[in-house]
């Protein structure tokens, strides 16, 4: 087997311009600390994007060769957030079926991109389990957090913040980016080398179904190759990306934010329930909680129905509603009839923001219909969805709001 070395990568967060108004209140002061985190990772990791070339360059060598691509492991809904996702390389699977598809042959080619979340010891037996394999390891998360197991990968993704900030986990919102950030690189990395591997289309747009099945079954194109894009050109446009989404929901949309909070708050001091119903994307914030992270709020199932919606709930209670391109109509209703306050976060549509009549309160999560946001010349479908890191940082950040 041919090994690359490549260096372990470690950045530190920077700093935004910001800071919390005079006068805030202890719970937006820890949200205005959280949103300068992400600002300030997203532009360290923005930065360090020269750092890892080599590691995603080996990686589409390996893919094009017949490797496959696996994620995983106890950073969770890591491998949920990287597979069948629109934008995202449709020959990608979790890390819990490698096993079985190791008899399929070409395992030395495999490579792991391995979300560490926690910090458990099993982390490092899994690193240690994974080089026994012979394969790729690729790590993602805070470095300080994980010093065994990040030091076992063959690459390290550093968050470029630290794992809690201000009591959310801010490491793992970030190494969300540097998941997408990444792949894309890996995607441009098998154009320069002639080949173009297959990609989702959003299954929200016109025609979807029919590309997505014409496609599925081949791990690269034979009907098209775009144009070559320079090594680090789709992670600086996916950083970019990120970073207005910030900007534009902290300058739009952050009294609102401050209502929900306050919902939320008002619903805890009456003595009611707070509730978290993450619908839209692959990834469920409500599942990054971690030692030192604010209380969150009880998670609800993302296949509820109204009917065990309206049994849940009572009058005076707060739901928190992680939407996706569409209102959910018949949850609002039933949160309506319960007497609950509902807050939702929505994306726009064809450049338009979200309806906000349909609740008591809906939050734009900026990014809009088709979710993918970074173009590629010459290619049907843009790449890298940011979904995922934006609801997980919407979500923490009403959960600081409301404390």
């Amino acid at each position: 087997m041919n090994r690359c070395p490549f260096l372990l990568l470690a950045i530190t967060a920077a700093s935004a311009s910001w800071g919390a108004p005079r006068g805030a209140s202890p719970s937006l002061e820890a949200a205005e600390a959280f949103w300068q985190a992400l600002e300030g990772g997203l532009a360290s990791q923005r930065d360090a994007i020269p750092e890892w070339h080599a590691a995603a360059d080996s990686v589409a060598a390996r893919y094009l060769a017949g490797g496959r691509i696996w994620v995983g492991d106890h950073f969770p809904d890591f491998d949920g957030e990287a597979c069948n996702r629109a934008g995202g390389l449709m020959a990608i699977g979790p890390l819990r079926d490698m096993g079985r598809a190791r008899t399929e042959g070409a395992s030395h080619l495999d490579v792991v991109l391995l979300g560490l979340h926690d910090g458990r010891e099993e982390e490092r037996l899994v690193v240690r389990k994974l080089r026994s394999l012979d394969v790729l390891i690729v790590g993602f998360g805070a470095r300080a957090a994980h010093p065994e197991a990040a030091a076992g990968c063959h690459a390290w993704l550093e968050s470029g913040a630290p794992e809690v900030v201000a009591g959310a986990p801010a490491a793992s919102v970030l190494a969300v980016a540097n998941l997408w950030a990444f792949n894309g690189e890996v995607i441009s990395a098998c154009v320069r080398r002639g080949r173009m591997p297959t990609v989702w289309q959003s299954i929200m747009m016109p025609g979807s179904t029919e590309r997505n099945e014409r496609y599925l079954p081949r791990r690269i194109h034979d009907d098209v190759l775009p144009p070559a894009v320079e090594a680090g050109k789709v992670a600086v446009s996916y950083f970019d990306s990120l970073r207005t989404y910030l900007t534009q929901f902290r300058e739009r949309e952050w009294g609102r934010l401050v209502q929900a909070g306050e919902a939320v708050r008002s619903a805890r001091r009456a003595g009611k329930r707070t509730f978290a119903c993450p619908l839209g994307g692959h990834l469920r914030p409500t599942s990054l909680d971690l030692p030192g992270t604010a209380g969150d709020l009880d998670a609800l199932s993302r296949y509820i129905t109204a009917a065990d919606l309206a049994d849940s709930l009572s009058r005076g209670d707060a739901l928190y509603i992680q939407g996706y391109t569409d209102a959910p109509g018949e949850l609002l209703a039933a949160a309506k009839e319960a007497g609950a306050t509902a807050i939702l976060t929505l994306a726009g549509r064809r450049a338009e923001p979200p309806e906000r009549a349909v609740t008591d309160i809906v939050l734009d999560a900026q990014w809009e219909l088709g979710d993918a946001t970074v173009p590629l010349a010459g290619y049907d479908v843009p790449l890298l969805p940011p979904s995922g890191f934006m609801s997980a940082a919407l979500y923490w950040v009403l959960v600081l709001a409301a404390e």
